[in-house]
């Protein structure tokens, strides 16, 4: 009995935390914050022993400015090289105690991610880029990471830096992404393909096609999480980091890791082969969701008109093959590598 209303008391927890945590990512509008911070400290600790340091995040609600202290660190691989990124992206590690009652409550472990260059303009428009990609694949599945896009001005505690205020976005904590979707994180060495999620595999495969991305692997879970009910359950990957996908176009982008020398300029679908049949149902799902895709786009003030068009026109692609009978049979069926 014991037992039992233990599990219902921790179950009430879990979701009273989950609920907290939908404050800051139930809006779409840009929030703006400030940071204070040893802005020189932090931005120079990216080794292997980095350490975490104090900082406050402050934001307005009814005009008076609300201040939540917390703890930040230098977090990526590619992103944290100081020759790949003069500001690396960050965690923001809220304590329950000093974030009760603010926007940040039931937050824990948070990614921000940062706009890497501080003096190249287009590096900014690569941060919207990349949020909206979270957004899109929001669009098409539940069970994907959550963003919310920031307009962050960063003030240097130490005032050996003048204000910065630059667009960043944070990533939904990967455990409340795993607990609002009714499992758990799991850790997954060469995962098999018959223990992963048809459906969800299909969906992820297409979406990361359609981005041009293919610095992922499901099978190591490079860039993926994988959440299930339990430890032997079929596992569900869940992506994240698209700054490599050829619709974000980042200027680094053919340096990414773990895909050899091949170029992220083309669009490669990597996939447990599916037949045209199987693919339908999902190209339906893409189709039904294609007006609120390009909304996401036509409706984002952040992003420049240039992009945008881009962007679209790239997606005009995508829907072009995936209407065509032949393409498909091309594209996703003869040329499968299963």
């Amino acid at each position: 009995m014991k037992f039992s209303i233990l599990i219902i008391v921790l179950s009430i927890s879990t979701s009273v935390f989950a609920q907290e945590a939908e404050r800051v990512f139930a809006q779409d509008d840009v929030l703006e914050v400030t940071f204070s911070l040893d802005l020189e400290t932090v931005l120079n600790d990216v080794s292997e022993e980095r350490e975490q340091h104090p900082a406050f995040i402050a934001y307005q609600k009814d005009g008076e400015s609300i201040s939540v202290p917390l703890k930040v660190k230098t977090r990526g691989n590619f992103r944290r090289n100081p020759e790949n990124c003069s500001f690396p992206p960050l965690r923001l590690n809220f304590a329950k105690k000093t974030s009760e009652g603010t926007l940040f409550d039931g937050l824990d472990k948070v990614k921000l991610v940062t706009h890497c260059q501080t003096n190249k303009e287009v590096y900014e428009q690569y941060v919207v880029q990349e949020y909206l990609l979270y957004r899109t694949y929001n669009q098409l599945t539940d069970k994907s990471f959550r963003a919310r896009l920031l307009k962050i001005t960063y003030e240097d505690e130490a005032g050996n830096r003048e204000p910065l205020t630059r667009l960043g976005f944070i990533i939904e904590d990967e455990e409340l992404m795993a607990s609002r979707n009714g499992g758990e994180l799991f850790d997954k060495e060469d995962l098999k393909s018959d223990k992963v999620d048809h459906d969800q595999t299909t969906l992820l495969y297409l979406f990361e096609y359609m981005i041009g991305n293919i610095d992922w692997n499901v099978n190591i879970h490079h860039n993926m999480k994988l959440i299930g009910k339990h430890a032997n359950a079929t596992m569900t990957p869940v992506p994240y980091d698209f700054d490599h996908a050829s619709v974000v176009n980042t200027e680094y982008a053919d340096e990414a890791p773990n895909i050899g020398t091949a170029s992220l300029r083309y669009q490669l679908f990597r996939d447990f082969c599916r037949s045209e049949k199987e693919l339908l149902p999902y190209f339906k799902l893409f189709n039904e969701q294609k007006e609120s895709i390009y909304q996401l786009y036509n409706q984002n003030t952040s992003l420049t008109e240039n992009q945008r068009r881009r962007t679209l026109r790239h997606y005009d692609r995508f829907y072009r093959v995936i209407n065509d009978e032949v393409q498909i049979e091309k594209t996703f069926v003869r040329t499968c590598q299963g």
